[in-house]
């Protein structure tokens, strides 16, 4: 007796239903990763954030260019610097800032970008008195090299803030009155989109937990969600959209940075 044929029409419409399982299962699967990187957020807000990797290597940081008077010839350092400074890489950024003025001795926004490196993780904690000393050093050299333009001055007595007076005046008004500066600076110089996103990273800084109107997140979100478009490959941007939307009420708002989450360019992600 001959065996029946194999129903190939049964075996075509399980095969169907196979690839709609696995399609299905693409799309959870990506809803989880984008839910696990939220969570990775929350993750490390509540440990304060210690991205620093020293002795890591940092690999490919984004595009990021900030614009100074110093030599052409160390440009591409100072861009390199402020890249890791955005991807909290603070020990390797100090020590890339730290070779510029062996190239450019007047070169003041080095010193700067030592200084914000050593302030390190705006989420963190309390800063250990040896990051208030190295950092009150790093002011005293930008402020002694003689920065050339207004801008530059601008931001050496911003990141200036964060530091002196630290034995007399507590972490939180020096952190306000920072964010008050970064503000004016974004405010004087509208082409200068670095003053911007560090003035929403000073936002997010400040913002109280128990704040729930969020004004400060919301301010800093709105101000870097029209910043991400321009600079899709910026190293901090969608970082700190993140952070911005940081909280149960507002995580749903991050659909802004899906593109750059499924690249893993925020450094919470490479990290968790």
């Amino acid at each position: 007796m001959m065996p029946e044929p194999p129903d190939w029409t049964e075996t075509t419409r399980r095969r169907g239903a196979w690839k709609e399982v696995i399609m299905k299962s693409r799309k959870i699967l990506r809803v989880v990763a984008l839910s696990c990187a939220l969570v990775g957020a929350s993750r490390f807000a509540a440990t304060q954030h210690q991205h620093d990797m020293a002795g890591a290597s940092p690999g490919r940081l984004g595009t990021v260019h900030f614009a100074t008077s110093c030599s052409p010839d160390v440009e591409k350092e100072l861009d390199r610097g402020v890249a890791l400074l955005h991807s909290f890489w603070f020990s390797a950024a100090i020590e890339v800032f730290s070779g510029v003025p062996q190239k450019d001795p007047g070169c003041a926004m080095a010193h700067w970008g030592i200084a914000m490196s050593w302030w390190g993780n705006p989420f963190a904690g309390f800063r250990t008195p040896k990051a208030i000393e190295e950092g009150q050093a790093a002011v005293a050299k930008a402020k002694a090299a003689g920065a050339k333009t207004e801008r530059e001055r601008d931001y050496i007595a911003a990141v200036e803030i964060l530091f002196k007076d630290a034995g007399s005046i507590d972490q939180r008004s020096r952190t306000l009155a920072y964010e008050k500066a970064m503000e004016q600076l974004a405010a004087n110089y509208p082409d200068d989109p670095e003053a911007r996103i560090f003035y929403a990273l000073s936002l997010d800084q400040t913002a109280l937990p128990t704040d729930k109107t969020y004004a400060n997140l919301l301010k800093a979100a709105a101000i870097l969600e029209k910043e991400f478009p321009l600079q899709p490959d910026h190293p901090g941007i969608a970082h700190y959209i993140i952070h911005s939307y940081d909280v149960p009420a507002l995580a749903a708002r991050t659909h802004a940075c899906e593109g750059a989450v499924a690249r893993g360019r925020p450094i919470w992600l490479r990290l968790s």
